[in-house]
C-alpha cells in the first residue's frame, strides 16, 4: 500500500450525491444497516440497527440535504450557464429534473419518492435506455476506435460490439479494480472476436501517471484516500502510442468521480481527433457544469447533450459530438 497518498485524493472520495464520504463508525454502521444480506440473523440485526440509528441517521440526512441545497444555491449561475450551453430541450429537462431530484430526495427509495411526489411519469419520460448509444446523438461507423474508461465487467464492451454489428477498428478498455478486470477479460474472451481487436488494461485513467489509493468493491470501486488498495493510473495522452491514439473516434468515461481528471489527461488526443464523448456527470455535483465547461474550453465546436439513463440519481451522462 502506498504510504504517501496525494492530497488531491481528499477531493475524490465522494458518493453519488457528491457529498464527501465520512468514515465515522456511525456512518459505517448506517451503511451496513442498509445493505441487503441473505442471512436471517444479519437481517434481524440490521432491523435492530435501523431502529437504533433512526435519530442519528435523520440528522446525517438532514445535514446532507442542507449541504446539497446550499451547494446548488451557491452555484445557481453555473446551472443557468449549462442550461444555455446544451443543445436541446431534453438536455435542459434532464439537468433541471435531476438537480431537483437530488435537492429534494427524502431517502424513502427512488420509486417511493417519485410516486409520493407525483414525479414518476415525468422522470420515466426522460429515461433513455440506450446508455452510451442514444439515438440521434451517438452514431457508430465501421471504423470506430473506442476508449472504454471504466470497463467494469465488460458490459459496455459487449454492448459496443453488439451496436457496431462487430464491425469496428479497436477497443481500448481500462479497469483498475482487480476483480472487475478479470471479469472484463472473461467477457471479452466470451465474445469470440478476431484477434487483437480489444486491448484491456488493469489501470485507471487520470490526468497524470501515478499510483493512487483505491477502494475495491466491484461496482462503484473508486479512488479514495481511505482505500486499502493501490492502483496505477495513467493519462491517455502519455500511455497510448501515437498510432494507437490516431483516429480515436469515441471516448466513454465512467470512472467514479475521476472523469474530469481523466479528461485532462487526454486533451491532446481529443484535440487531435475530436472523438465523440460520453462522460458520466453524476458522481460529483459540480460535474454537471465543470465537465461541459471543460469540453467547451477546448473550442472544438462540440454540441453538448445530457441524457438520463435510470430513474434514480445516477446514470446522468454528458454527450459531446
Amino acid at each position: 500500500m502506498q504510504q504517501n497518498i496525494n492530497k488531491e485524493q481528499k477531493n475524490m472520495d465522494f458518493d453519488h450525491l457528491g457529498i464527501q464520504r465520512g468514515d465515522s463508525i456511525k456512518l459505517k454502521i448506517t451503511n451496513f444497516s442498509e445493505t441487503k444480506k441473505d442471512s436471517f440473523p444479519l437481517e434481524i440485526f440490521r432491523r435492530i440497527l435501523n431502529v437504533a440509528l433512526y435519530t442519528p441517521r435523520y440528522f446525517v440526512r438532514k445535514n446532507r440535504k442542507e449541504y446539497i441545497n446550499n451547494f446548488y444555491n451557491n452555484h445557481k449561475e453555473n446551472i443557468d450557464d449549462i442550461l444555455k450551453i446544451v443543445s436541446d430541450d431534453i438536455s435542459r429537462d434532464v439537468i433541471k429534473t435531476q438537480i431537483n431530484f437530488i435537492r429534494n430526495y427524502d431517502y424513502s427509495g427512488h420509486l417511493n419518492y417519485l410516486k409520493n411526489n407525483n414525479l414518476l411519469e415525468k422522470h420515466t419520460s426522460l429515461v433513455n435506455h440506450d446508455e452510451y448509444f442514444p439515438e440521434g446523438i451517438i452514431k457508430l461507423t465501421e471504423d470506430e476506435k473506442f476508449v472504454d474508461g471504466g470497463g467494469f465487467n465488460g458490459d459496455t464492451v459487449r454492448e459496443f460490439v453488439k451496436r457496431s454489428n462487430n464491425k469496428f477498428d479497436h477497443i481500448f478498455s481500462f479497469e483498475p479494480d482487480k476483480n472487475n478486470y478479470n471479469d472484463l477479460l472473461a467477457e471479452v474472451k466470451s465474445l469470440d472476436l478476431k484477434e487483437n481487436k480489444v486491448t484491456c488494461y488493469s489501470k485507471g485513467l487520470y490526468s497524470t501517471n501515478k499510483k493512487l489509493s483505491f477502494i475495491q468493491k466491484g461496482i462503484g470501486s473508486s479512488i479514495s484516500e481511505n482505500g486499502n488498495e493501490s492502483i496505477e493510473v495513467v493519462s491517455l495522452d502519455s500511455f497510448l502510442s501515437e498510432s494507437e491514439k490516431n483516429k480515436i473516434t469515441y471516448i466513454k468515461l465512467d470512472v467514479e468521480g475521476a472523469e474530469l481528471e481523466a479528461l485532462k489527461g487526454m486533451i491532446k488526443t481529443i484535440i487531435q481527433n475530436k472523438p465523440k464523448l460520453a462522460i458520466c456527470v453524476y458522481h460529483q455535483m459540480k460535474d454537471f457544469w465543470e465537465i461541459p465547461y471543460f469540453i467547451e474550453s477546448l473550442n472544438l465546436g462540440y454540441k453538448i447533450y445530457f441524457r438520463q439513463h435510470c430513474l434514480g440519481r445516477t446514470d446522468t451522462i454528458c454527450y459531446a459530438v
